[in-house]
């Protein structure tokens, strides 16, 4: 989701570049959610996945972030 287009839902809307990490459901980890980290996490207990967001500075095109 590094590309300037791309936003997480409709819900939501844009949000700024960011890599996403899938992996099977475990209990948050990599200093997810904690204070001063970049890292979000959510996890779906249904498909058994969590999934770790980290922004990043700039778009798939070289340009910096906004928001």
């Amino acid at each position: 989701m590094m590309s300037k287009q791309g936003y997480p839902s409709t819900r939501d809307g844009h949000w700024r570049p960011h890599l996403m990490i899938f992996s099977p459901l475990i209990d948050p980890v990599w200093g997810a959610q904690m204070a001063g980290s970049p890292v979000i996490v959510f996890t779906d207990k249904q498909s058994r996945l969590s999934v770790f967001l980290i922004p990043v500075d700039r778009s798939s095109d070289g340009t910096p972030a906004s928001g």
